[in-house]
């Protein structure tokens, strides 16, 4: 028959006090408290639109989108290519894990391994409330696979943290359907959790 003793209770006591201090070391801020975020943008280059570089963005991120920032698929063509460039603007900055997804599209093929670009071009080409990005993005991965091309944070993303990305892909029919007016489509999938909740 077992009883308890003073020598099982210290040495239960002895056990459970290790985990009872390692659990009050993990600082307060290693998960952030908001939700999982989501963007999507979406864009259509069609030549023979009157400024075609400057028109038919589908879906853009804006300071009213939730969670905000800034985000979209600018596009233009140029000697036999279709040139694609996605601004990326975390003003509230984002864990590590944020991954961008660009699905293969089927107005176009051969896509190029997306190149950064830095903070002072994302300000050039058109950033809608430049005052409120002051650091560079981290370092990203970048693949290109089967059927889309991933860009991944391994590191978390700072607050206030803007660049971005651009990449080439040949377009379906050549320039004779681009000149034709033929539409050209380019999309990504941005997902990653805010650093701070609005």
């Amino acid at each position: 028959m077992n009883s308890l003793s003073r020598r099982h209770i210290v040495r239960g006591a002895a056990w459970s006090v290790p985990v009872v201090l390692s659990s009050a070391v993990i600082p307060s801020y290693a998960a952030s408290p908001c939700p999982e975020g989501s963007w999507y943008i979406k864009s259509r280059l069609i030549q023979t639109d009157e400024d075609p570089s400057n028109v038919n963005f589908d879906n853009v991120v804006t300071d009213q989108t939730t969670p905000p920032g800034e985000s979209s698929m600018q596009h233009w063509y140029f000697r036999g290519k279709l040139w694609w460039r996605i601004p990326l603007g975390f003003p509230q900055g984002a864990e590590a894990g944020t991954l961008v997804t660009v699905p293969f599209d089927s107005s176009w093929t051969s896509p190029s391994k997306p190149a950064p670009y830095p903070l002072a071009k994302f300000k050039a080409f058109g950033s809608a409330h430049p005052e409120l990005f002051t650091q560079e993005l981290p370092a990203a991965e970048v693949a290109i696979g089967t059927g889309h091309i991933t860009i991944s944070f391994p590191q978390e993303i700072p607050a206030g943290a803007a660049g971005g990305f651009i990449f080439t892909t040949v377009p379906v029919g050549g320039e004779e359907a681009v000149l034709a007016g033929t539409p050209y489509t380019a999309e990504a999938y941005i997902t990653f959790k805010p650093l701070m909740c609005s």
